[in-house]
């Protein structure tokens, strides 16, 4: 689980200046990339034939750019109905 300082530094990093908005707003696109990126370790996934589907991390612990793209293009509105329920958890939506 994320914590306070993750939060509040993907807040950071994901906002952009909207002049319509008159200020900065969180880009949730990219928000929700962060969480992804760096907090999804495990889960139960499996393929047709019954067989864990396996992450792949970079050194620094965040999810490869192989396995990101992967998901995007199979996964996306798996993703999205899970992300919305952990930033509900979270109480950050």
């Amino acid at each position: 689980m994320p914590g306070y300082s993750d939060i509040a530094s993907y807040r950071q990093r994901s906002s952009i200046y909207r002049r319509d908005a008159g200020g900065m707003v969180v880009d949730r696109t990219q928000f929700r990339s962060f969480l992804l990126i760096w907090h999804l370790k495990s889960w139960s996934l499996r393929n047709r034939n019954g067989e864990k589907v396996e992450l792949e991390f970079d050194e620094d612990g965040s999810l490869a750019e192989a396995t990101l793209g992967r998901l995007n293009k199979a996964l996306s509105s798996m993703l999205d109905v899970v992300l919305t329920l952990l930033e509900r958890e979270l109480l950050i939506s």
